[in-house]
């Protein structure tokens, strides 16, 4: 009677054996709608965070482009009056410089970089400065014109405002090979940078064609060696690399592109574990 009672106690009933069954086969199926959603999840939101890093992009683009075109056709104006020249190609330009804010100065040097005429707003130039940060090299890229890096002017007594220089080569009425300059506030540009996100801790930067860094909102911090932007952005539209998307766009009327930057964990992976996490516990 042992024997049997023992017997009945260890062999395995079908009802149980068929509940086991049942358990494993929900399971499986529970943990294979739980993969296929999430992977579903995880490449809308990469495709959400693309398209949000695209259009972060495409608006710093859109206003730096209107701010550049702006500038370049006071430029042309500036450069057909010069080449003209009449009494009033002065009068204009002093005009120009006092009307618009954003306009610091404009400057004519030779073919040697030295100064021939400048404009400013009642601004005293110095008679010997370090080096003039204002003078851009020429470049081989005609169609586009000639943009610095921001830089601080030091070209006047007791002024040093951060500007960016746009110029272009033209010959004068004389004949002469000169070249016009421009300095341009560049705080404009910066602040409507910095304000622009994507996601909480994604931002974006103006590079040039080479993927050197013109402007970037954590500026202090790079050189400052704190931080580094590893990639070398150099190509058109969006790639995700290791931890974060880039999106680049180049602007239609210099060397510069501007460069979105977002990371995967904060647009991709925290809300696919979050949403995994609720469907495990359901």
């Amino acid at each position: 009677n042992y024997r049997k009672e023992v017997k009945r106690i260890v062999r395995p009933s079908l009802s149980g054996i068929f509940t086991l069954f049942v358990t494993v086969i929900v399971l499986l199926t529970s943990a294979i709608t739980v993969q296929t959603f999430a992977g579903i999840y995880r490449s809308s939101m990469k495709q959400n965070a693309v398209t949000s890093s695209e259009q972060s992009v495409v608006q710093v683009q859109n206003m730096v482009n209107n701010y550049t075109e702006d500038m370049q056709m006071i430029m042309e104006n500036i450069c057909d009056s010069i080449q003209t020249e009449s009494k009033s190609t002065g009068e204009y330009i002093q005009s120009l410089v006092e009307v618009r804010e954003d306009v610091v100065s404009v400057i004519i040097y030779d073919q040697y970089g030295g100064i021939i005429n400048c404009w400013s707003d009642e601004k005293e130039l110095k008679h010997n400065y370090y080096k003039n940060l204002s003078y851009v090299e020429s470049t081989k890229e005609d169609q586009k014109m000639q943009i610095s890096k921001p830089h601080v002017q030091s070209l006047f007594v007791s002024y040093y405002p951060w500007v960016v220089t746009i110029a272009q080569d033209v010959t004068d009425h004389e004949g002469r090979k000169i070249k016009v300059a421009m300095d341009i506030r560049f705080s404009n540009i910066a602040n409507y940078v910095d304000e622009v996100g994507i996601g909480q801790h994604g931002y974006c930067y103006i590079a040039n064609e080479e993927g050197a860094i013109v402007y970037h909102p954590q500026q202090q911090l790079i050189y400052s060696g704190i931080k580094r932007e590893d990639v070398v952005v150099t190509w058109e539209g969006t790639e995700i690399r290791e931890n974060a998307i880039y999106t680049s766009h180049s602007l239609a009327n210099c060397n510069w592109r501007v460069v979105g930057v977002c990371y995967v964990d904060e647009m991709i992976t925290e809300n696919v574990e979050q949403i995994t996490a609720i469907l495990i516990t359901i």
